[in-house]
């Protein structure tokens, strides 16, 4: 790419690294741009956090992963739609909590487009029936392990801009206002259907409605083990305890949360 381009595209903001697709890697710290050239006040606010600059960071790694993943047609069409979203982000101004979850949300659809052709998955999968799922009948909501509810704080890096994670019996909900309606499989058990999901819901999204579990495997008392999994027809077994890294069948995100 000649210099004059690399500059004017990477005077954009927050995804310069990976629209310029300079092979560079993300700064180690601060946002993936040059500060010196904030030219807006959304750019300036997110190089004076420096929780924003890590989602920005981890946002435009997530760039480059899903346009390397792309043909030339496919990579020109997620440049067009970045800079669209710039111009939408921008519309936040300096407010510390808009810019978050904008920076999340579009987190979150980057990994949506990089799901292996998410829609003909989709077609082959059966709907999740909750009636299918062991040790539950009728209207009756069997009670979770009690050691995987309560509050969770973020651990691992591609949930740290979601925030905390709260579990319930029924309902999961992250601190960027994400939720999820869930059934816990087995009486006692820590596997979770999926049955509902807030709009903005991606946090456990391998393609959004085609993640149709969670397993919740505490470990070494204070952290816990979050798989996220595909509907592949089967109910998943429980997670060892002992294992946490061990990936149930249909696994497709494992995350880690800690007290």
């Amino acid at each position: 790419m000649p210099g004059s381009s690399f500059h004017l595209t990477c005077r954009i903001g927050t995804m310069a690294a990976a629209l310029c697709l300079s092979g560079a890697p993300v700064a180690a710290s601060g946002p993936s741009f040059d500060c010196a050239r904030a030219a807006s006040p959304a750019e300036s606010a997110i190089c004076a956090s420096p929780e924003l600059s890590y989602v920005d960071r981890v946002l435009a790694e997530s760039f480059a992963r899903t346009m390397a993943a792309l043909g030339a047609d496919g990579q020109a069409r997620l440049r067009a739609a970045q800079h669209d979203w710039l111009s939408t982000r921008d519309r936040c101004g300096g407010d510390a909590e808009c810019l978050k979850s904008a920076m999340v949300a579009r987190i979150n659809a980057l990994r949506l487009g990089g799901a292996a052709n998410p829609q003909a998955q989709a077609a082959t999968r059966p709907p999740l029936a909750e009636s299918a799922a062991p040790g539950t009948t009728g209207a009756a909501h069997p009670s979770p392990a009690a050691d995987v509810l309560g509050t969770w704080q973020p651990y691992s890096d591609d949930v740290l801009g979601s925030g905390a994670m709260t579990v319930t019996a029924r309902r999961i909900t992250f601190r960027s206002g994400e939720s999820y309606d869930i059934r816990v499989l087995r009486p006692g058990g820590r596997v979770f259907s999926i049955t509902g999901r807030s709009d903005a819901g991606g946090v456990f999204s391998c393609g959004r409605e085609n993640t149709a579990y969670l397993a919740l495997n505490p470990h070494k008392g204070n952290r816990l083990a979050v798989q996220v999994l595909w509907d592949k027809g089967a109910i998943p077994p429980e997670p060892d305890p002992a294992d946490p890294y061990t990936g149930l069948p249909g696994r497709c995100i494992l995350s880690f949360y800690e007290r």
